[in-house]
C-alpha cells in the first residue's frame, strides 16, 4: 500500500502540522473503507487497481488538503496550498539560477560583493518573486477561474519512493548556507579576512586548494539536491541516500583535513603576540562543530530513509 502512504504524505504536506496526525489518521481510515468496500464487490482481496480507483475518486491531494485549511482573507482554502506549491518551485528555481549566474559573473568579470551586499540583493530578488506570486494566486482567487491540474490529476503522478515531508527549515537553511559557501569558496563574496590597519590576517593553508574542485562538486550537487527537494516538498528514497553519500564524502574529507596539520595561516604585526597552537586548535575546533552539524544531517536523513514520519505506515485493516 505504498501508494496510499505516498498519497498521505502529498496532502499532509499543505495541512496545518499540528492537524497531520489526526488528518493522516482520518483519511487512512476512509480511504482503507473504500477500498475494502471495492473489494468486496468483487469478491477478492484488494488489488493495486482498487487502490487506484478509490485514490482517483478522492483526487488531487492539492484538493483534499484544502478542506482542511482555515479560512483566508486574500488567498481562500482551495487555491492556498496551490499557491504555496508554486512558491516553492519558483523561489527554489529563483535561488538556484541566481547562486549560477553570480558565480559566472564573479569568475568572467572579476565582480565580488561583500555578505550584506549578498543578503539585501537576493532578499530584494525573493522579495519581487513572492509579491508576483502571490498576486497572481489572488487574482486567481478573485477571477473565479478553477485550477485547472486539480481536474486533469491521475494517481499516476504519485511514487512509492515518497519518503517523508520535508521541514521547511531544515531546508531552506541547508539551500542558504550551501549557496553561501559556494560563492565563498569561488570568491564571488568576499569575507574580512584582514584586521583594521594590518595588524593581523588570517587565510586557508594551501591544502584546501588541493580540494577546489572536489567542494564545488560536493556542495554543488548538495544545494541541487536540497532545491530539487523543495520543490518537490518531499524527501525521495535517491535524494536520501544522494544526501547520506555526499555527507559522507565531506566527513571523510574532514578528517582528512584535521590529520594533515594547521588548517589556518596567520600573518600581521600582532602575530608574535598571539599563541599559534591556540589558533590552529580554534580551526580544528570550528571544522569539529561543523562536522557535528554534518552528522545531524546524516542521522536525520536516515531517519527519513526509514520512513519515521508522523505515522503513516500503513496498517492492513481488520475486515
Amino acid at each position: 500500500m505504498r501508494l496510499v502512504e505516498s498519497y498521505l504524505i502529498e496532502v499532509c504536506r499543505f495541512v496545518p502540522s499540528e492537524l497531520r496526525d489526526e488528518i493522516a489518521r482520518d483519511l487512512r481510515e476512509a480511504i482503507a473503507e473504500e477500498i475494502y468496500v471495492l473489494a468486496d464487490a468483487h469478491n477478492e482481496d484488494p488489488t493495486d487497481t482498487d487502490v487506484k480507483q478509490v485514490l482517483n475518486r478522492f483526487g488531487h491531494p492539492l484538493k483534499v488538503a484544502a478542506q482542511y485549511q482555515p479560512h483566508r482573507y486574500l488567498i481562500g482554502p482551495e487555491v492556498f496550498p496551490a499557491m504555496l506549491q508554486t512558491l516553492r518551485v519558483v523561489v527554489g528555481l529563483a535561488l538556484g539560477v541566481q547562486v549560477l549566474a553570480v558565480i559566472v559573473m564573479g569568475s568572467l568579470e572579476g565582480w565580488s560583493v561583500g555578505p550584506w551586499g549578498l543578503f539585501w540583493m537576493t532578499f530584494e530578488f525573493v522579495l519581487w518573486v513572492i509579491f508576483v506570486v502571490v498576486g497572481v494566486f489572488i487574482a486567481i482567487e478573485y477571477s473565479g477561474e478553477k485550477l485547472g491540474w486539480y481536474e486533469t490529476w491521475r494517481v499516476q503522478s504519485l511514487t512509492p519512493h515518497s519518503m517523508s515531508t520535508i521541514s521547511l527549515s531544515d531546508i531552506v537553511t541547508n539551500i542558504v548556507t550551501e549557496g553561501f559557501f559556494l560563492l565563498w569558496w569561488n570568491d564571488v563574496v568576499v569575507l574580512q579576512n584582514t584586521f583594521p590597519g594590518g595588524v593581523l590576517t588570517v587565510d586557508l593553508m594551501p591544502i584546501w586548494s588541493e580540494y577546489f574542485w572536489f567542494f564545488n562538486v560536493v556542495f554543488g550537487i548538495l544545494f541541487v539536491l536540497h532545491i530539487y527537494t523543495l520543490i518537490l516538498g518531499v524527501w525521495r528514497k535517491w535524494c536520501l541516500l544522494c544526501e547520506i553519500l555526499a555527507h559522507a564524502t565531506l566527513i571523510g574529507l574532514a578528517l582528512v583535513l584535521m590529520a594533515s596539520g594547521d588548517l589556518v595561516a596567520i600573518g600581521g604585526d600582532l602575530v608574535p603576540n598571539i599563541g599559534l597552537i591556540e589558533v590552529q586548535t580554534t580551526a580544528k575546533g570550528i571544522l569539529l562543530v561543523l562536522l557535528g552539524l554534518t552528522l545531524w544531517d546524516v542521522w536525520v536523513a536516515c531517519k527519513n530513509l526509514r520512513g519515521q514520519h508522523f505515522g503513516l505506515q500503513w496498517v492492513e485493516t481488520q475486515r
